[in-house]
């Protein structure tokens, strides 16, 4: 909020029509917005092809950032108007401190959560064999949230196998759907979409069920179609039996 006014406070000073560094950073924010919605943009798919830069952007959205740039700009000259008009007073040092103060105590995000890495466990290894030919780990979320699949962005170099839920910043319409059918694992709906997508081996994380994990376990004992192969804490990788 004090980044919004100082910048309103800016485009006041300086009006568009008259300056141009003003139309600069406004055209800098509208075209961070504008990208930002990726694919859903008309004509983001031909600048795509014929621009490299959009090629290395993994996840659009990150455009959105150059707003954020465009803002503190245009603070940035909210500021210096208003040093223009009080910058003699006796005042001013405290207000242009507490000013920038405000705008980056506004913007904290504290504390940060962080999940310890530990390694990749050597269970995953056993999936290198050729008979593995794809995997799906459970639990997969519904996005969102996105954040219990990050690990996958670890284990997928380890095991070089496609992998039906990973992690990008970009989530297919295909996710939703085999989301929604894998729900219920290991009922009969995820044993038919598994086979769909021509998956071999799950991989059980029992500790991401919490207070289900009891009854889960009970569940993939009693389904015949699944085989444990490899266990270790609290996880379980499983054969997808075909008949």
């Amino acid at each position: 909020m004090v980044a919004t006014v100082l910048a309103v406070i800016g485009l006041a000073a300086r009006p568009v029509w008259r300056d141009a560094r003003t139309r600069m950073a406004l055209a800098i924010g509208a075209a961070g917005v504008a990208l930002s919605f990726g694919p859903a943009l008309p004509g983001y798919r031909h600048l795509y092809d014929w621009l490299p830069l959009l090629q290395g952007v993994r996840g659009a959205a990150r455009f959105g950032f150059l707003a954020l740039v465009s803002v503190a700009i245009l603070a940035g000259f909210g500021l210096a108007a208003l040093r223009a008009r009080w910058g003699r007073r006796r005042w001013w040092p405290a207000l242009a401190a507490a000013a920038i103060v405000a705008a980056n105590v506004e913007a904290a995000r504290a504390p940060i959560a962080f999940r310890p890495f530990d390694g990749i466990p050597r269970i995953y290894q056993s999936l290198r064999d050729p008979s593995v030919h794809a995997v799906a780990e459970f639990p997969v979320p519904r996005p969102p949230p996105f954040s219990a699949t990050r690990r996958s962005c670890c284990i997928r170099p380890r095991t070089g196998k496609p992998l039906v839920n990973g992690y990008s910043g970009f989530v297919p319409e295909s996710y939703v759907r085999h989301a929604d059918a894998l729900r219920g694992f290991p009922d009969e709906s995820a044993r038919v979409e598994l086979r769909t997508l021509g998956v071999s081996h799950v991989v059980v994380h029992l500790d991401a069920y919490g207070p289900r994990a009891g009854a889960l376990l009970a569940g993939l004992q009693a389904a015949s179609w699944l085989r444990l192969v490899a266990s270790e804490d609290q996880i379980r990788i499983y054969l997808v039996l075909t008949s």
